[in-house]
């Protein structure tokens, strides 16, 4: 068991540093990247696996659980990057002090680590392509969507 545990650690702890590398904002020429939410829940979704399990061989299943959590490690990147993003443009000196910018950067940095947390559920579920795990970020990315747009449309900021 610990052979299985310590690299899934280590690969948790690379994995921490990739995103912690990629998702640098270069500049103002950066853009809000957004993901389809849906697809992300039905990857996400312990019921759709069920479905896929009773549909493919065992094996297959965890060949196709494996590349699941794999497009899923894509996704939260960029759920990760948005976030990112979002705090930086909520951060600019014009309108920093704004409370809804405050909330905003705030709901951002949530999102952002409960991103580096679910990665790490999807590193387990790599692992172990049988197990269910339940993973909210959906729907915290979704809110932070829309009080992105809500925030976009009473500044002026420039994206």
């Amino acid at each position: 068991m610990i052979f299985i545990l310590m690299p899934a650690v280590a690969l948790a702890l690379l994995l921490l540093l990739v995103f912690a590398r990629k998702s640098r904002v270069a500049g103002p020429e950066d853009v809000f990247v957004g993901i389809d939410v849906q697809s992300f829940r039905r990857l996400v979704d312990p019921e759709e696996a069920r479905q896929l399990r009773e549909l493919v061989s065992a094996r297959d299943f965890r060949r196709l659980q494996r590349k699941r959590a794999l497009v899923a490690l894509r996704y939260l990147r960029k759920i990760s990057k948005d976030a990112s993003l979002l705090m930086r443009y909520a951060s600019a000196p014009e309108i920093a002090r704004d409370p809804f910018s405050v909330q905003l950067r705030r709901e951002a940095l949530q999102v952002r680590l409960l991103a580096w947390r679910t990665s790490l559920i999807v590193l387990v579920w790599f692992v172990l392509p049988g197990a269910r795990f339940e993973m909210p970020i959906a729907k915290q990315y979704s809110s932070l969507h829309s009080h992105f747009d809500q925030w976009r449309r009473e500044t002026s900021v420039a994206l």
